[in-house]
Parts: C-alpha cells; structure tokens; sequence
C-alpha cells in the first residue's frame, strides 16, 4: 500500500470479512493527525486482525503484515 497518508484510514475501514482474504500487506507508512494514525496503533490493529508484523531499519516507514 502506499496511499500517500490514507493508509490508517483504509485498514481502519476496511470490512474485517476483506482483510480475512488477505494474507500479506506491504504499507509505505505515513504518520497522520489523528492520534491512532502512528506505527504502533497500526501494529495492533493487525495483530487483533490475525497478522504478524515486522519493519526493518533500512526501509523506514516500511511495514510488512502476513498471517499467522
């Protein structure tokens, strides 16, 4: 995803029966206004959604979710 800021608000929204048919995400991530629109609110927003994630220190503001 790479949604120049609207990624929070789009997996915030997104129906929970979508993101169950989805395996892996790849977000470019953009800190918003909107105090839950920072890495580590997204982090566990997918956790409660059924990924693991991970980011890497050479690919800042990279976020990487699969399923368990």
């Amino acid at each position: 995803m790479d949604c120049e800021g609207a990624e929070h608000a789009i997996l915030y929204n997104c129906p929970a029966d979508y993101l169950s048919r989805i395996t892996q995400i790849a977000i470019e991530l953009h800190t918003g206004i909107d105090p839950h629109h920072d890495t580590e609110h997204i982090k566990d927003y997918l956790l409660n959604q059924g990924f693991v994630t991970r980011q890497s220190k050479r690919a800042l503001g990279m976020l990487w979710a699969s399923k368990k």
